[in-house]
């Protein structure tokens, strides 16, 4: 039995698609970079968010401590807003502090609640409907120590 070689067909002239690669390139790049810097706006809120959480958790933890000169509001927001500046990321400014201390029975609860106004740097102009700014709002309550 012999072996027939087939033929070897010859290379196609790839001349009339020659800079194809270019205009697909140029068309899928806008939606590529939308992706990815909307993953990273979305990122920045998620991280702002967290920031937030752990601000309002240790703001609310240093005012519940049974002191013999309890803590006063000033030092309660003092204490939120050293937690978001050290985020490097937040900024304090942005942020307002309300705390309020709720009598419940015979105890306290201390509240400490925050609104933040987060700005998107590049998501809002590349989707629709998405506003520029948006409000991130986190609270605490915790039992005051020694009621």
């Amino acid at each position: 039995m012999t072996c027939r070689k087939q033929p070897v067909k010859k290379a196609t002239n790839y001349r009339n698609e020659r800079g194809s690669t270019a205009v697909e390139f140029a068309l899928i790049l806008p939606i590529l970079l939308a992706l990815v810097f909307g993953m990273i706006d979305f990122g920045r809120m998620l991280y702002t968010k967290e920031v937030l959480n752990n601000a309002v958790r240790e703001g609310a933890r240093v005012g519940i401590k049974l002191k013999t000169v309890p803590v006063t509001d000033p030092q309660i927001t003092t204490q939120v807003n050293t937690v978001i500046d050290g985020s490097q990321l937040a900024d304090s400014t942005k942020a307002t502090v309300a705390i309020n201390r709720i009598a419940v029975g015979t105890s306290t609860n201390l509240q400490v609640a925050v609104n933040y106004n987060f700005s998107f740097l590049v998501a809002s102009a590349l989707i629709p409907g998405l506003s520029q700014n948006r409000t991130l709002t986190s609270t605490s309550i915790m039992r005051m120590e020694g009621t």
